[in-house]
Order: structure tokens, then sequence, then C-alpha cells
């Protein structure tokens, strides 16, 4: 599947109508899996504030209450790395690895109160390990792939579990669990982890049937909970939804009775609500692309954005819509407009027309003309994010203060310290199958003024949650690559 997060496949919107996001199954390798240490910061100075001198941050930020956990890229190898938060010291740094993940999809390392979860493969570096037999199914790993846990604090191995087969590195909660989709003989299977001792708590197949496998992860029930999930597959395109963490498949649709006929597929892009009333709203790109490598001058249709019911019976359909790449929020509203390549691998987009939706009728429930003043690919110079749901956005018309939930208000402050989203169109080289290959880059949110403007810190703390996390005392968010954190007042 594509992703472990609901709306936090906004990435996944991007690289994927630029460059389609057909999944990849990496074969198993063994790779060296060399574990750099640093010094702790037992003995740092607490700081106020800091900027970060290590690796440049490759995924989005994530945090446990002593440590903030990213991936970065060091001579084309993931590494996992925490920092301490009260200083910006390195405690440690673990390599990982992609194994079966899209590259137009970010990763993101899941994390709970002291924990951080992610893929390892051997050789180990030789720390003492407790390693868990995959007993459900009786699975012994395949490739030397696990799912391994290691307590932030002091970057000890809790346990790593060998898997059957590549995964999607994006692991998450399902309900008291950890849960991790694993690519096996028999497909796609969500795999249940104890997050205390590694046990395999049971595993389900959850390949769409009809479909080719290798489904699209539309959306969970919550950014961190796919207890209760919908996936669409590729070519026969069919959507579903499991509940029970993967174990029971509640329905499953024919793409064209969801769309009302209109070409869609994930290959194109995807994105999911949970709707109030245990209902989704669903997007899926375009499924027109032309054969052969994307050339500057090509332009992309960009799918379409429906509604379903609990039992998932189609509900709306609004064609030539897609989600508003600037603007995605726990509040579905969608632009209209195609994409247009600038190179081989980069793509601009600009919108005439935003608009609100209802999502139990798609009805419309504010709009805002955009004009084309806003490239959806490269928003900071016309886009401030003030909160979770207020943006300040430049129009044809002019400045415009936009609550994604009404509308545009009057009142607008140029002066405003948001944040600014930079450039899109970026990647790291990560070495896999004895190549490198491309991977999407989560560039973060930063913050600035209107206008693209870096400013020295947030206006406000705690930071929200698009833009950074919160361990201990301190917020951190990403500029230019690098962690900025600070004490919160």
């Amino acid at each position: 599947m594509g992703s472990s997060r609901g709306v936090g496949v906004a990435l996944a919107v991007v690289a994927c109508v630029v460059s389609g996001c057909a999944s990849e199954s990496p074969e198993a390798q063994d790779r060296e899996a060399s574990t750099p240490t640093t010094d702790t910061a037992t003995d740092a100075q607490v700081q106020d504030r800091w900027v970060s001198s290590g690796l440049d941050v490759h995924s989005e930020l994530s945090a446990t209450a002593d440590s903030i956990v990213y991936a970065g890229v060091e001579d084309e190898q993931l590494q996992i790395v925490a920092l301490d938060p009260a200083s910006g010291a390195e405690r440690w740094r673990r390599a990982s690895d992609v194994s079966a993940r899209i590259r137009g999809v970010g990763l993101e390392i899941y994390t709970d109160d002291d924990t951080a979860y992610f893929l390892t493969r051997e050789p180990s570096d030789g720390s003492s390990m407790a390693v868990r037999s995959a007993s459900a199914g009786g699975n012994s790993g395949s490739g030397g792939l696990s799912l391994t846990a290691v307590i932030t604090a002091s970057g000890e191995t809790r346990w790593s579990t060998p898997l059957a087969g590549e995964a999607n590195p994006n692991a998450t909660g399902c309900g008291p669990s950890v849960c991790l989709v694993v690519e096996t003989a028999a497909g796609e299977e969500v795999w249940r982890f104890d997050p205390q001792t590694g046990d395999v708590q049971g595993t389900a197949e959850v390949s769409l049937p009809g479909g080719p496998g290798h489904d699209a992860f539309l959306s969970g029930i919550d950014d961190e909970d796919i207890s209760t999930f919908i996936t669409a597959s590729r070519g026969p395109v069919i959507i579903g939804q499991h509940s029970a963490s993967g174990a029971t498949l509640d329905w499953a649709r024919p793409v064209d009775e969801v769309f009302g006929g209109e070409d869609v597929s994930p290959n194109g892009g995807w994105a999911g609500w949970p709707t109030d009333d245990g209902g989704w709203v669903i997007w899926l790109g375009s499924g027109k692309r032309p054969p052969g490598q994307p050339q500057a001058g090509d332009t992309f249709e960009r799918g379409a954005v429906g509604g379903v019911t609990a039992d998932g019976s189609p509900r709306w359909v609004r064609p030539d819509r897609h989600p508003c790449v600037f603007a995605l929020a726990e509040v579905p509203v969608v632009c209209d407009g195609i994409l247009t390549m600038t190179s081989n691998s980069t793509g601009s987009a600009r919108p005439d027309m935003m608009e609100g939706i209802d999502p139990l009728t798609g009805a419309t429930t504010w709009q805002l003309d955009l004009g084309g003043a806003v490239d959806e690919f490269d928003s900071s110079a016309d886009v401030l994010r003030i909160d979770d749901v207020t943006l300040l956005i430049t129009t044809a018309a002019g400045l415009q203060l936009v609550d994604l939930r009404s509308g545009a208000t009057p009142g607008a402050d140029a002066d405003a310290v948001g944040w600014c989203q930079p450039d899109l169109n970026q990647d790291d080289a990560i070495a896999v199958r004895g190549d490198t290959e491309d991977y999407l880059r989560s560039a973060g949110s930063y913050p600035c003024r209107l206008g693209g403007e870096s400013v020295d810190e947030p206006a406000s703390f705690p930071v929200p949650d698009f833009a950074g996390v919160h361990s201990g005392e301190y917020s951190a968010w990403v500029v230019d690559g690098a962690v900025h954190a600070q004490r919160q007042p």
C-alpha cells in the first residue's frame, strides 16, 4: 500500500501526478547495515533554541517524549537519527531500508511515547537484541528484512522481528498494536505487532479481490490508526474498505461504480478523508498517462473527487477536481486545472478556482477565484498558512484570508507570520537493488511571511502539527533540511 497516512499523502499527490505512482517491489538484498554512533547528549548544554548540524532531513519529523526522530540520507544510505530535544545533540543513528517504498510517497517514522519503529536489514550492527520469530503463518523472514523497535532515549534495540517479504516502510498504529504492510507470496498483508515484545499478533491479506495487488492506501480513520482503512487497486481499479486491522473486507466496488465512469486510477495519485458518518471522500488521479518518460510541456489531467457512504455506495462525483496541494488539511478543499511538466521530473499547476465541498453531498460550500496566481507545486511566494485551517492566499484579485471551512473573509494582514511550503519537487538518491533511485523528500514547512521570506521563529508555540513536532518542552520544524527547535514559553 502506498502510505500509512490519510491526508498525509499530500506528497503522494505531488510526485504521483508528476511521475506516476505505480507500486515498486524491490527484491530482497543484503546491504551493509552500518550504524554510526555519536556521543549522547547526556552532558550537552541545554539550549532555549538550536539548529541541527548533522544529516539533512529526508522524512517527515517524528517525536517521542524524549527525542526528535527523522530519516536522513548519507552516501545514498537511509539513516534514522534521534536528537536530544533540549540540545540538538545526536543521540544515535541507525541504518534503515526503503524496501517496497513507492518513490513518489513521503516517509514518516512511526513513534510512540518512547520508541521508534522502522525497517532494518541484516547484517546487523552486532548489538544485542531480542529477535522475535514471525510465528504467525510460520514465516521466517526474507532477505534479512525486519521491523525494528528502538528505544529513543538510549538507542537500544527493544526487538527486531523478521519479515516474510519486502514491506512498506511507513509503519503505523492500529489500535494498541503497531501495523506494517508486508509483501508476501500470498499477496499484501497487514501484520500486527505487540509494541512491547515484537510478537506478531496476526496477519491479514489485504489485496483487493479482482485487482493486481500492490494497492494504494487512500486513508485510515486517523493519521495514526489503520484499524479501518480504504485502498484502491491498480488496473483494474477496485476501491474497498478493510476493518479489524485488515482482517475484514467490508466492501469492494469497481471504480466505475464509485466514480461514475470517470477514468481515474491511483497511478495518478490519491488521497482520502473519513466523514463523520463512516463514509469517505476520495480523490484518484487521472488514469490517462501517455507512454514513456514525461517531457517538458506535457500536460496531465488531475482526476476526480468523489464521496461514498459507510458501505461504499456512491454519493457524488466532482469531475475535473483534485485536492488543492497547497491546502491539504483535515478539511477537503478542491481545485481545478491541469498539470504542466516543466522538466521530465518536475511540474507546475496554476488552478483558476478553489472550492470548499460538503463531504456528504459534494456541493460547493464556498468558492475563491485564484486566477492562476498560485503554483501548487511551489506556493511559498503566494500562500501563507496561519494554522490548520487558515491560509493567506494571493489571488488575481488581491490578498485573501481563507478559512478552509467557510471560505474567504476580509481582514488579510500582509505582514502576518505563518508557514510556507517550499518547492515540493525535491528528492534524494538512495541505494536500492544495487543501483540508486530518487525518493521524494519531505520538505516540511518553515516560519515565514507572505512571499517566502523566512523568519527566525514561529508566531506562536507550540507549532501546529502540520508544521512540526513536539518533544518534552520543545517544538521542532525543518528549514532547508535542518531541524530547528525552540523551548515553548
